[in-house]
This record gives C-alpha cells, structure tokens and sequence, in this order.
C-alpha cells in the first residue's frame, strides 16, 4: 500500500519506518527542507533506540522517502497520516492550527479519494472537524479515521512494531477496511484491535496518557510519605507491584513527570471535561501533584545547605525528561536546574543524548556548564543531583567521584544507586523516598 505521513518527529518517523519494513511504499511530508535532506540521506533528526539503522535500511531499500511536497507525498496514496503536533494552549487546550491546516492542505491536494488519520493527540471530536474542512474545500470523498499512537519516547520505535492495541476510529465501511489491511501484519503478529467510533478513539488516548500520569503522581506522592514516616519505598512499591491488580509496571519514582505527552495531554482532558462543565478532579490532582514534586528535588538540596546555595556549585546527571530521548520539553531535570539557578546555585550538567538541545538552550547563560563526561561534570561540584534514569547512571565509580567533588553530597531523585554503595564509600546520599545514608563522623 501507498501512505503519505505528515510530520516526522516522535511520532511520524518511527510509524514510517514500521510501515515500510512491512513493504509499505511511505513517503513523508514535511515542511523543513533541512530536516527532508538529513532524512533522505537514511540520517534520524530525533533520537530513538533503534532507529538510526532502520531508517538507513528502508531509505536503502527504495520505500521510504521524504519531501516538502503535498502533490509530490499524496500522488496514488491510499492513506494518509497526520503527525503533527498539538502544543498546549495558556488554557489547557491543545492549539489544533496544525492538524487543521494538514487537513484543508490535504483536501486541497489530493485528486482522488484517500484515506485521513489522525495520529496526533487531538481532543475528541476531531474527526469530525476535520471531516467538515476537506468537505469544505473538495468534493473528494475523503474518509476519516482516529487511529492514536501508544509510543513511549525512547522505545517509539519497538512500540510501534509491537503494540500494544491498535484503535482504529471511524464509521466508514471504506476507511476501516484499509485501515485493517494495513494493520493486517500487525494483527497476524497477536497484537490485539479495537475498532470503535471516532469519538471513543479519541478518547481511549487521552484516557490512557491520563490514567499513566495518575498513577506516576501516586507513586511519587508515596515516596514523599515514605521519606517523612521513615520507610524505604522501593520496598513499597516492590511489594505493591505483587499485587495482579496494580501490576508491577510504571512503578517507578522520579522527581515528576515530564515530556510532550503527560502534561500536555493531561491539561487537554481536563480542559475538555470543564467546557462541559464537568470537574475532572483526579485529573487536575494529579497534574498539581506533578508541579509540586518536581520542586522537591531542589528544595532537598536547600534544605541541606541551610536555604542557601548561592555561589554553590551543583552537578546534573540528566537534562531529557526521561532515559532514551534527547527531548527536553517539560523535563523534570529542565525544571530542578532552572530552580537551582534561580536560587542562585552554580550548575554543570551532562545527558547522553540531549546536550545538543541544552546548550541551545541555554547559549550565553554563564551560569551553566556543560561537560562530556558524567565525570567531569563533578568537578569541584558541593553536589550531585541525579535527574534522568539512564542506565550509564546506575552504576558509578564512587571513588572517582569523591575524588572529582569537592564534598560527596548525591541527591538520587531516581533511585538509581544502591545506598549500600554510598554507606561503604561514606557518602551523603538522599534518594527519593528512602532512609537517608549519612556519612561517619
């Protein structure tokens, strides 16, 4: 099958790259010729686990392509996605000029009928919107379908080779019926789908980002209880996961949640529940939560040294909102390093993948460094805040890092480092909801 997809971040890139390795003829459409250019030449402009060599391998193999071009993209083309982005609004709404635009584009383009799908996170009732624009400016048929993603940044790729559940949106005969042959290899493979009407699509994505973000800001708000009674919540939640009915995934505690999707998406839910004039009150307690822990961390490292670090000099390990991506949007660890500057604090950061994106930036901000190393970043540092989750921070060499400190004080806020570690090295450690290892007199 032919399909055009617009938009090639988080989302389009890896859902091309899928399509294409199951023989699919993609070809992407964007409006960034430099980004077209990179991506043509088999280069990602994102960063996802996997991807740099699948990319290189489908543009190789001839059925996957990149333009600027809407004719160019949608010429014989059964399907076409829509990728693009939904940034959240001062309000809470998600701002719609880019999936609105896409479809009086499309329907201004195409010369037969084709298939729209919405990939985007869009409130419910998109579909239907979207449905009047093409109607407006073609006489066309053009079917529309909600067809939401299930991707986790940093394992995009894999999810989208391995759902989860496929949800396909639509009350026409013809759009569903591409929609499952496209997803025929998928659905050869187990992985379960679910057709259900556009509205109900819609709703099962923000119903799900919603429910993940409840249950992060119940496990982080548990590790904050178990810090003030004394108890070591890895045992906690280790013990909750046993239970078949919570389950042992998402578990994890961290300094908040972050990325273009749990903020965003639950501000959107509950922006749509108010304009019905429905209080989604779980919703907007768990976004509140969230503002709340990501001030614990800095205000952790305040506390220690007496409410004031100025002149201090504090070292992060993480700048993306979480392990596997480069992206930076509404990170937590973004948010600890900008609360440490403001209080005055000296910060050298570092993040495997994301300092291209940090020193962008921060260009110019004299008050932040950045080093190569998760090492070199210690140097002379009165503290260490451990921010992101990635793997190559689990596991230090303690002793290098007492040497490159000026006094070994860590802040874990992912519960990477075993505290047993930090007692053998004599290492002030404080994590996130555990007892504090305090170092020999």
């Amino acid at each position: 099958m032919k399909v055009a997809i617009v938009g090639t971040g988080y989302v389009g890139l890896p859902t091309a790259v899928s399509f294409a390795e199951h023989g699919n003829d993609v070809t992407c459409i964007d409006v960034d010729e430099k980004k077209i250019d990179q991506l043509n030449r088999g280069i990602p402009t994102i960063h996802e686990y996997g991807l740099p060599e699948a990319l290189r391998q489908r543009v190789e193999a001839g059925n996957l392509h990149f333009t600027t071009d809407y004719r160019e993209g949608l010429v014989g083309a059964a399907a076409v996605f829509c990728a693009v982005g939904t940034p959240e609004t001062a309000d809470g709404s998600p701002d719609m000029k880019y999936v609105y635009g896409v479809a009086e584009k499309v329907g201004k383009t195409v010369t037969e009928s084709i298939v729209f799908i919405t990939k985007s996170t869009v409130p419910v009732g998109t579909a239907r919107e979207v449905g009047r624009i093409t109607a407006s400016v073609t006489d066309i048929e053009i079917p529309v379908v909600s067809n939401p993603e299930f991707m986790a940044e940093g394992s995009a790729l894999e999810d989208v080779r391995h759902p989860s559940r496929i949800v396909i949106g639509t009350d026409s005969d013809e759009a569903r019926e591409v929609m499952l042959e496209l997803y025929r290899p998928y659905v050869r493979n187990g992985y379960p789908i679910r057709v259900m009407s556009p509205e109900s699509a819609e709703l099962t994505k923000y119903m799900s980002n919603g429910f993940l973000a409840n249950k992060t800001s119940f496990m982080n708000e548990g590790a904050t209880l178990a810090r003030l009674l004394g108890a070591d919540f890895e045992d906690v939640r280790r013990a909750m996961g046993d239970d078949p009915r919570i389950g042992n995934k998402n578990m994890y505690v961290g300094p908040g949640w972050g990325g273009s999707c749990f903020p965003k998406d639950s501000q959107s839910l509950v922006w749509q529940a108010r304009r019905l004039g429905f209080d989604f009150k779980t919703m907007r307690a768990a976004d509140e939560a969230n503002d709340i822990k990501m001030m614990e961390a800095p205000s952790r490292v305040l506390e220690y040294f007496g409410g004031d670090i100025r002149g201090k000099k504090v070292a992060l390990w993480g700048l993306a909102f979480k392990k596997n991506t480069d992206d930076m949007r509404v990170s937590p660890a973004v948010e600890i390093l900008n609360k440490l500057l403001e209080e005055g604090a000296i910060v050298s950061a570092f993040d495997p993948a994301a300092m291209d994106n940090a020193q962008q930036a921060y260009q110019g901000d004299d008050r932040v460094t950045f080093s190569k190393s998760k090492y070199d970043v210690l140097e002379g540092a009165d503290a260490l805040v451990i921010a992101t989750d990635w793997e190559e921070f689990t596991n230090p060499d303690v002793g290098e890092m007492k040497i490159r400190m000026e006094s070994p004080v860590i802040f874990d806020w992912r519960n990477l480092i075993d505290p047993e570690l930090m007692r053998k090295h004599n290492v002030y450690y404080e994590s996130n909801g555990r007892p504090v290892v305090v170092p020999n007199a």
